[in-house]
């Protein structure tokens, strides 16, 4: 009967080990498979600024912010600009155009963004190079001054609340646009006068 015991007792053990080296295996694998997927994920993640200009929609979400309207055309043949909601906080540098430049016309802010803003906004995906600049279009006119008269240059920290991206075969002749919200921080340079050395 002791005999019969420890034979029985014995194959549970056994069954046992069988079954926890199959739970470990599984749980190894489970391990391994949301590593995957996780890694699978930053990677969509840092990629999450590109938008394919031929397949966007209105409700879209790209870099956190709500595609409101596509307009395929809009400025051309081959064309098509985004329009999306939502705020932003991004850095950079600004001018204050004293001439006109391109579509841009005196007193025109350009804000470029630095490299830490770059990735924060909406890009279509096909333009392998972007200047990362755009127009910025001021809801109160009274914080156009804040960036200095025409000629002044600076850095800064700005919240936008609407941007405006445009994709085009030739971007060098069309304009990105933000909607200015708030100001965090500038350092304006002004213009040099005439007889500043």
């Amino acid at each position: 009967m002791l005999r019969e015991w420890s034979i029985r007792i014995g194959a549970v053990l056994a069954l046992a080990a069988v079954l926890l080296a199959g739970l470990f295996e599984t749980w190894q694998f489970h391990i391994y498979r949301v590593a995957a997927v996780s890694s699978d994920s930053a990677l969509q993640e840092d990629q999450s600024w590109l938008f394919d200009p031929g397949s966007v929609r209105s409700g879209d979400t790209v870099a956190g912010m709500s595609a409101q309207s596509v307009q395929p055309g809009a400025q051309g043949d081959h064309t098509v600009a985004v329009q999306f909601a939502g705020t932003k906080e991004v850095s950079g540098r600004f001018r204050v155009l004293d001439k006109v430049t391109g579509d841009y016309r005196p007193g025109d802010v350009i804000f470029t963004l630095d490299e830490r803003s770059a990735d924060r906004l909406p890009r279509a995906g096909e333009r392998e190079e972007t200047s990362g600049s755009f127009a910025l279009h001021f809801e109160d006119v009274r914080d156009k001054s804040r960036f200095g008269p025409t000629g002044s240059t600076g850095v800064g920290s700005i919240v936008i609340s609407a941007y405006t991206a445009v994709y085009a075969d030739k971007p060098e002749t069309l304009t990105d646009k933000a909607t200015l919200a708030e100001v965090r921080t500038l350092h304006v340079i002004p213009p040099r006068k005439s007889g500043d050395g």
